[in-house]
């Protein structure tokens, strides 16, 4: 989506979740970005404005805090590297005892 102040796109998935998905639970919506990674700053938005605007569905903070994280990889550029931080990340979460 980028970088612009157009969040429709986000708006049709708010719609769906608060709509026919609202009786679907969201254990956990985790979000891991390079801060190089060209995409990172319209990623960052995206969490932001998703978590503003569905505080009853989602709500920021790692592990039992809450439901949703976003996690910034310093250096971290768009490729396998960061995928696999994110990739343990989310096991450590899913796989929690």
């Amino acid at each position: 989506m980028g970088f612009s102040d157009d969040f429709s796109g986000y708006d049709s998935v708010i719609s769906a979740l608060k709509g026919d998905f609202k009786d679907y639970k969201i254990n956990y919506w985790y979000n891991g970005n390079g801060q190089l990674d060209q995409a990172h700053d319209g990623h960052v938005v995206a969490y932001d404005y998703m978590i503003e605007q569905c505080p009853d569905i989602l709500t920021n903070g790692y592990g039992t805090s809450g439901n949703a994280t976003f996690v910034d990889l310093p250096q971290g550029m768009h490729g396998y590297m960061a995928w696999l931080v994110d990739v343990y990340n989310c096991m450590l979460v899913f796989f929690q005892g």
